[in-house]
């Protein structure tokens, strides 16, 4: 019965990890509306970079952290979502191992605390940074 499986979210959620889905579901999943659903599609390794474009977008900040911090997330994006000042995706930033140490320098001055608390925890930001953020006054 379709009805049934359509309206299975713990389905979807897991169906949404799987790393064998064709670009056609990966798409649909990315529209649906439970936000654990798009935030598993976020996350996964294969979700191409079109589609992380828009889940960076999302209504759900959780979903645009975890779209941010997809490590497939192109240089050209990770700088749009700087301009965008959102603090949710520039956690997920904060967070993505392929964040480039110029970008590491702007999200420490962010003016969220949470985002240069994951600044501060990324393992490639600069012994530089990391002593000006140890100084930060609204720890």
């Amino acid at each position: 019965d379709l009805g049934k499986i359509d309206n299975d979210e713990k389905l979807w959620q897991e169906l949404a990890k799987s790393s064998n889905l064709p670009i056609l579901i990966l798409e649909r999943l990315a529209k649906d509306e439970d936000y654990v659903v798009r935030k598993n599609i976020a996350k996964n390794s294969i979700t191409p970079i079109s589609i992380l474009k828009q889940l960076v977008g999302d209504r759900s900040f959780s979903v645009r952290s975890t779209a941010a911090a997809n490590p497939n997330i192109s240089r050209s994006l990770m700088q749009k979502i700087l301009l965008c000042k959102d603090s949710s995706a520039s956690a997920g930033l904060a967070e993505n191992p392929n964040t480039p140490t110029k970008i590491l320098k702007q999200l420490a001055v962010d003016k969220a605390k949470y985002v240069r608390q994951k600044v501060a925890q990324h393992p490639y930001t600069p012994a530089k940074i990391l002593v000006r953020l140890a100084k930060d006054e609204n720890e």
